[in-house]
């Protein structure tokens, strides 16, 4: 509408208070949108960093219970048998020191 009144974007980006970097991006992306579909397309961008959030809390919740988890459990029962005589009646067993 400004710009059909010979006003140059410039001089409109400054009158209504953003940057002409501003008005190109917002055209890029909403040039081919009427006013309900950018509502519609902004309500769904909030949902959308809603749920990564949502995620991502899930995703360090997990991960600490890992770590929890791995502090309070002490593995048992694994052992290594090293080597045995020839009937297989003494054998040297070993427990891992490393997972």
């Amino acid at each position: 509408m400004l710009l059909s009144q010979h006003r140059t974007v410039p001089r409109i980006c400054r009158e209504l208070g953003f940057g002409e970097q501003t008005h190109y991006r917002w055209r890029r992306r909403y040039g081919g949108l009427d006013v309900n579909h950018a509502r519609r397309l902004k309500e769904l961008e909030r949902q959308n960093a809603h749920l990564k959030r949502l995620v991502g809390e899930q995703v360090l919740l997990l991960a600490e219970g890992w770590r929890v988890n791995r502090e309070r459990v002490q593995p048992i029962g694994v052992l290594v048998v090293d080597a045995c005589d020839s009937t297989g009646s003494n054998c040297w067993v070993s427990t891992p020191t490393r997972w």
